[in-house]
């Protein structure tokens, strides 16, 4: 980063994106009969810049919402995340063991 402020410069940029791919790269690489997953991610954006995007996997119950845009989309997303967490739910096992799951769907409908 520059100056200590919150722009970035392109090499961090760039320097980001190549370890995500090579993090991507060395994932794949992983056998299926290891590490089996039902991974999806599902984004929409409208032509003003506004989007959110939502990804599941069901194989480890991994569900994550994020959004961004202006006040008023932010508010209409915020408001599709909650139905979103209140829809997949959680367990009697994620309440008992306080589970990340639990703790998402928790923060979610403090908000």
């Amino acid at each position: 980063m520059k100056d200590g402020k919150n722009s970035w410069e392109e090499a961090d940029l760039k320097e980001y994106w190549r370890q995500i791919e090579l993090r991507d790269r060395k994932a794949r690489e992983v056998p299926e009969e290891i590490f089996s997953l039902d991974y999806h991610i599902y984004e929409m954006e409208d032509p003003e810049q506004n989007g959110i995007q939502i990804e599941t996997e069901d194989q480890w119950g991994f569900l994550g919402v994020s959004f961004g845009g202006s006040k008023k989309a932010m508010k209409r997303f915020r408001q599709t995340a909650r139905e979103i967490y209140l829809y997949y739910g959680v367990s009697a096992e994620d309440i008992r063991t306080r589970s990340d799951r639990y703790r998402e769907l928790v923060t979610e409908l403090c908000l």
